[in-house]
């Protein structure tokens, strides 16, 4: 028989780095297997080698329907059905399961292998992993680029490296699939809260951060996906949703009733299963179902997923008396301050303050500034903590002023207050509301609101409330 339908021989050679036979392996065998010309077992052999065949194949011919026949192992599967086979990210005898070599080529596979059961191990107790914020700090809606699914990661790519390439916002460039012209400031304004990008050095423009530029030059996408459950709600934790069965209306449901997600419809369910499709964690099956490939199922015991039982909504009893501490004596005085006249001329508007972890990044901002600072000292430091503009680190300073928590107290000189300094000492996040309620209105007003309120858009104007709130 001609070597054209002997793929699984070819494969051996290949792997061995004897020769290199083009694309005539993804091309032939996906000929041969047409007519029926090569056996199952050799077919897969071939396709195991082609990322791009074998990709194309499980469109046309049933990989995966095939590969279970064969009762080859489920992680072998799902990735040759995401073509990641060309890493040999398997073991070593499902290799030879899949080639049907004989012993004797055992030692070629054994050292192709060795790096593939490196990789693996390294998936246990990740600890490169990016810390997720806290639930509270995390952004709701999921980051988003226009396109079909299969465009998401390349649209991505594409995306960082021209703002690597050109930073400006107003910048204009083509996506490459469709050749559909837009700025860069239209195409990133879905990745805000992604970790990918952040503020540029210049006004006007956009930069990477550390994560983007890891994942452009490892191309590992369980880190692209850890990064956005770190920033972004129910990620992770619609993965640990799925089961046999689920449909994107279960994970709606299960947002809204166990995570306190009020979404109406199924839009931010779609954004999150996108991506996760994407990059071949999970599957959307004829029947609608969502389906955890083997690569999912790894990757969600791989985060660190909240819990509904540890939400804060989990333990709120209408009926629970909570006792809170007593402020600390200056918070407390000057809570006591505050009549109507005060309450009236509290501040309207709130600035600025970095995102993240507010309560965290709200600490660290006095903390530098004690026992002193100068503007440009406090403009520095947040350039380098939180890669923020001039003027944006100026509108930080000027919130914190306006909060109470900073004093200036010379012509360039700047300290944390004393009100500022007994919050850092308690460490109690309720002190630090106790005084934005002294400063802004609508803060202690709002706890109050809440109670009649689902949406944010609910709340009324703070600025006709005048209750003394004696926290």
């Amino acid at each position: 028989m001609s070597p054209r339908f002997h793929p699984a021989g070819r494969v051996v050679r290949e792997l061995s780095g004897i020769a290199d036979f083009g694309h005539w392996t993804s091309r032939a065998a996906l000929d041969a297997a047409k007519r029926g010309s090569i056996s199952d077992r050799s077919y897969l052999a071939a396709l195991s080698v082609r990322p791009v065949a074998c990709n194309f194949a499980v469109r046309s011919e049933g990989l995966w329907r095939r590969a279970v026949r064969l009762g080859l192992g489920q992680a072998v599967c799902a990735r040759l059905r995401h073509g990641r086979s060309h890493s040999m990210r398997m073991s070593t005898y499902a290799i030879r399961l899949l080639t049907g070599f004989p012993r004797c080529g055992e030692t070629v596979l054994l050292a192709r292998s060795e790096k593939s059961s490196k990789v693996n191990q390294s998936m246990a107790g990740r600890t490169d992993f990016p810390e997720p914020f806290s639930w509270s700090a995390r952004a709701a809606a999921m980051s988003w680029l226009p396109g079909p699914v299969e465009q998401c990661l390349p649209r991505l790519r594409f995306l960082l490296l021209e703002i690597r390439r050109q930073s400006a916002l107003d910048s204009v460039f083509r996506w490459p699939d469709d050749g559909h012209g837009t700025t860069v400031r239209a195409a990133s304004r879905g990745l805000a809260r992604s970790g990918l990008i952040k503020r540029g050095d210049r006004p006007g423009s956009v930069g990477l951060t550390e994560e983007a530029n890891r994942w452009l030059g490892e191309g590992e996408d369980t880190y692209l996906i850890a990064l956005a459950h770190a920033n972004i709600r129910f990620l992770g934790e619609l993965l640990s949703e799925i089961d046999e069965r689920t449909t994107h209306e279960d994970l709606r449901a299960a947002a809204e009733h166990k995570y306190q997600l009020s979404w109406r419809t199924l839009d931010q369910v779609h954004r999150r299963t996108l991506w996760l499709r994407a990059g071949g964690f999970v599957e959307l099956w004829p029947n609608n179902d969502l389906v955890l490939t083997e690569a999912g199922a790894a990757l969600r015991d791989e985060l660190s997923v909240v819990k509904p039982e540890d939400l804060p909504h989990a333990h709120f009893n209408e009926d629970e008396v909570v006792n809170l501490a007593a402020p600390p004596s200056r918070i407390g005085e000057r809570l006591s301050q505050l009549d109507d006249p005060a309450l009236h001329n509290r501040r309207r508007a709130i600035s600025y303050v970095p995102g993240g972890d507010i309560v965290g990044i709200i600490q660290e901002l006095v903390t530098a500034a004690d026992p002193t600072t100068t503007r440009n000292e406090f403009v520095i430091f947040c350039a380098r903590r939180f890669g923020i503009a001039k003027a944006s680190a100026e509108a930080a300073l000027a919130t914190l002023r306006a909060g109470g928590l900073i004093d200036q107290t010379g012509p360039d000189s700047f300290s944390a207050s004393s009100l500022a300094v007994e919050w850092v000492e308690s460490d109690d996040p309720i002190d630090l509301v106790r005084i934005m309620h002294c400063h802004y209105v609508g803060v202690g007003e709002t706890l109050e609101a809440l109670e009649h309120a689902e949406r944010s858009a609910g709340l009324p104007s703070g600025s006709s409330t005048t209750t003394t709130y004696r926290f």
